[in-house]
């Protein structure tokens, strides 16, 4: 089981690596992360918003991930943040 779900986590990393990035020419946003989370296979547990941002960052959200939600399936936490522009992104 956790074989599985590190290969689906290998497929999340793939996918968001096209969108996490952001060039700032294409819109990115978190239903966008949620949406690559489902197309993976996993599901979204449980989301948390950070209270506690990186410097620059205007929103931060972390995702428990797993392919199952059970109790048994401590899941893998997956986090997006969102800034403003590159520059502040790569400050």
């Amino acid at each position: 089981m956790k074989g599985a779900i590190a290969i689906a986590l290998v497929a999340v990393a793939v996918v968001l690596a096209g969108c996490g990035r952001s060039d700032y020419g294409n819109d990115v946003s978190f239903d966008d992360v949620t949406d690559t989370i489902a197309l993976a296979g996993l599901a979204v547990c449980d989301t948390d918003t950070s209270e506690t941002l990186p410097p620059d960052a205007v929103e931060e959200r972390a995702y428990r991930v797993a392919s199952d939600c059970s109790e048994d399936d401590e899941g893998t936490l997956v986090v997006a943040t969102a800034y403003d522009s590159e520059g502040d992104r790569d400050a």
